[in-house]
């Protein structure tokens, strides 16, 4: 069945479709509240809001200088400054935009789920009761704090939907990619190339099959060149990032499936008491619902021949995956093969179960009389579990700073400061209350939420991409053995605040009083930028040679200025030839100008940047302009160049 040849009665159906998605987030809607739970709160609010509001100024956002002692902005995957659902997010305030995010998204993959099983001739009761399970269920609902699962896994459907075009496909690809979560991503991509072959080779033999392989690399390959304005600056930050070591085995199988845990998929009724909490569990969350389920094991067998038993070893071989450090065989898979270091938890590996329950839902309901009682029955189930699924607060509560931030914008004055890693790991919370758990949280500055307040910090937690030189810096830090052995390395970033979970005495810090944590300040003005008359060494082994880094007595400090993130000026002037160090990152793509003429930079004691200057009175201004940022734009045009000349000649056909 072709798309444009839907019925009215289809519409009918994407209608019902609609109104239950809509029915699902209501609460949220009618009582002006917004969902806030996990990385929406400590994550979300800065990837989504900081880029709004550079974009809103007529800024490129490519730099953030208020995490990890600053990293690139537009090539953080998980930003998503680029991808077409972040425009919620540049006109509505946060609350507002996380709603419409979700809403537009929900509905959007229960819509190529739907067009995708009208397509393989399934009837339309059959494919709105599947496309419902994967709008309303628990497999897709349990991502719902997670964006970037949500807005990738959104298109997951339209991968088979397009596996005949490539053209579509290479545009539901890219539109994934830029999304900005690349191992969901390529998995997504994997698995709909599986159920396609799957599917054509059982209807037409190996040549289909092949033609369809050779449509999915094509698009491919198209889909990364018009994802080139992240795919090459998200590249040069991983290359240059702490994760390209891969994740420690401990981590990567943190949240893993038991046995027991697949009772979840029939729904809560049958969990364990105090199993189900999608806030606390969020990954085994993965009901289908009682008639889902029911649906789906009936339609498992009703599939025959090859696809039959080709999706059965599918799921099989993915559940064994989701067991993780739950089964020795499975944990040994996690160990050993290359694929899974750089994914994160098995329990996110879920999502590769969407193609055959979406088959076999419709499956089991093709052609029955009863489908559309049942498809009835699925949305009242799946809408009563899911109303109640997630935590909501107030939308007021995200403008609430709260008396540490307001401190800090007081006392900081362009400074940084850093915060223990105890504090970081410290989520007190506020018992049973949700909402007074989200306060809690983001008013302490957990993860990298002082971004929306330009508040900058030297540590903070939960961002994948690192630049490698900030995280050993910050690893140093977080390593010493008590704040007397960090007091030496907080000038070099110009920190001047230390931020604790408890009060400690004596030392070289003034206890600066509790603001939500303990604060001790340093008594020694701050710099960011100083003059040297000797060249500072390039890497870090003078943090550890002889028992610390050089003396800062010797150096002349100088004026700084950011009149953007990604533009400073360092002014003053040098007695003789030397050197000018700035408590800036070291990162490929800063270029700096003395007295208007370029000059190079070279690294300072491994994490920051220094310039060789000569005597008189100096200007130097720095820019982030990277070359993967001008060249991936470049190949994203040329491409987009490419598909409107390709839609343009369809058009004239007609």
């Amino acid at each position: 069945m072709e798309i444009s040849m839907l019925s009215r009665k289809d519409t009918w159906a994407l209608a019902w479709l609609f109104s239950m998605v809509a029915l699902l987030f209501s609460p949220a809607w009618l009582s002006l509240r917004t969902y806030f739970w996990g990385d929406l709160t400590y994550l979300h609010t800065a990837w989504k809001g900081l880029p709004a509001e550079l974009l809103m100024r007529g800024q490129i956002p490519l730099w953030n200088p208020y995490n990890y002692l600053g990293m690139p902005l537009a090539a953080n995957l998980q930003s998503g400054v680029f991808f077409p659902g972040s425009l919620a997010f540049y006109f509505f305030p946060f609350p507002w935009a996380v709603k419409i995010y979700l809403l537009a998204h929900f509905f959007a993959a229960g819509l190529f789920a739907f067009l995708w099983l009208r397509s393989l001739g399934f009837t339309r009761c059959a494919a709105v009761a599947s496309s419902l399970v994967m709008a309303l269920g628990g497999v897709f609902l349990s991502h719902l704090p997670f964006l970037n699962h949500i807005g990738c896994l959104a298109f997951f459907p339209a991968l088979m939907l397009f596996s005949g075009s490539t053209i579509p496909l290479a545009l539901a690809m890219a539109v994934m990619f830029l999304d900005g979560y690349p191992t969901i991503w390529a998995g997504a991509i994997v698995s709909a190339w599986l159920v396609s072959q799957l599917i054509h080779s059982e209807q037409g033999g190996l040549r289909p099959a092949a033609a369809h392989t050779m449509i999915f690399l094509k698009a491919g390959l198209l889909a990364l060149g018009l994802s080139g304005c992240l795919l090459l600056p998200g590249v040069e930050l991983a290359k240059l990032s702490e994760r390209t070591k891969g994740l420690a085995p401990a981590i990567k199988t943190l949240y893993s499936f038991s046995l027991s845990d697949w009772r979840q998929f029939v729904g809560p009724l049958l969990t364990a008491p105090g199993q189900f909490s999608p806030q606390l569990f969020w990954w085994k969350t993965c009901y289908m619902g009682m008639c889902g389920f029911v649906c789906a094991l009936v339609g498992a067998w009703r599939i025959d021949g090859r696809l039959r038993y080709g999706l059965l070893a599918y799921a099989a071989i993915t559940l064994f995956l989701t067991l993780g450090n739950n089964h020795p065989y499975s944990l040994w898979a996690w160990n050993n093969l290359a694929l899974l270091g750089f994914i994160r938890y098995p329990g996110n590996l879920l999502y590769l179960l969407i193609p055959p329950i979406l088959l076999w839902t419709a499956a089991g309901l093709n052609g029955r009389r009863w489908a559309a009682v049942f498809c009835v029955v699925i949305s009242a189930e799946l809408t009563v579990y899911g109303m109640a699924a997630q935590p909501s607060v107030r939308h007021s509560a995200f403008s609430e700073k709260g008396v540490l931030v307001r401190y800090l914008q007081q006392e900081l004055d362009g400074h940084r400061y850093l915060i223990s890693p105890r504090a970081l790991e410290w989520h007190r919370g506020a018992g049973r209350d949700f909402e007074d758990a989200f306060l809690d949280w983001k008013q302490r500055l957990y993860g990298v939420t002082n971004a929306v307040y330009h508040l900058q910090a030297v540590g903070n937690f939960g961002e994948p991409l690192i630049p490698r030189n900030a995280y050993a810096f910050m690893d140093m830090l977080y390593s010493a053995s008590g704040l007397g052995a960090v007091a030496p390395f907080l000038p070099w970033a110009d920190a001047v605040l230390l931020m604790t979970k408890d009060s400690f005495s004596g030392g070289p810090f003034r206890y600066a009083g509790e603001k939500l944590w303990h604060l001790y300040r340093l008594p020694a003005p701050s710099f960011r930028a100083r003059y040297w008359e000797r060249k500072l060494p390039l890497d870090f082994s003078a943090w550890t040679q002889d028992g610390g880094p050089p003396s800062l007595k010797v150096s002349t400090p100088w004026e700084f200025q950011a009149p953007r993130p990604d533009i400073f000026i360092v002014e003053g002037t040098a007695s003789r030839p030397g050197w000018v160090s700035a408590a800036q990152v070291f990162f490929p793509g800063w270029k700096v100008w003395l007295n208007g003429e370029r000059v190079s930079m070279e690294p300072a004691m491994g994490a920051f940047l220094q310039v060789a200057v000569p005597s008189g009175r100096i200007r130097l201004l720095f820019r982030y302009e990277p070359w993967s940022w001008r060249l991936g734009v470049l190949l994203t045009l040329l491409c987009l160049g490419g598909v409107a000349a390709w839609g343009y000649l369809e058009l004239d056909r007609f």
